[in-house]
């Protein structure tokens, strides 16, 4: 698939910085010009795959509370992903 390219002057990046960012995250590639010469360019970032875990599932916990974990000193060991959507979610309202 080609992407799109356009050029635009340092200006106009300046006066609408987040509308080219988003351009570039949707698979268009912005030319910076300065005098009229490129000089830098936006494209879109090339991630991974999203991961079918949760966050809580691929955490990595620290020794020192993985220990605390198993001598019981820690009341719950749940995965809070789905309590912190529901948090994020009221916010929005």
């Amino acid at each position: 698939m080609n992407m799109a390219t356009i050029q635009i002057p340092i200006r106009e990046l300046h006066a609408r910085t987040g509308h080219y960012v988003r351009l570039a995250s949707h698979d268009t590639e912005v030319v910076i010009t300065e005098n009229g010469k490129p000089a830098a360019r936006i494209t879109p970032l090339q991630l991974a795959e999203p991961s079918a875990k949760t966050l809580g599932q691929r955490r990595k916990l620290l020794p020192a509370f993985k220990a605390a974990l198993i001598a019981g000193k820690l009341k719950s060991d749940t995965d809070s992903t789905s309590r912190l959507r529901e948090t994020s979610a009221l916010r929005d309202l």
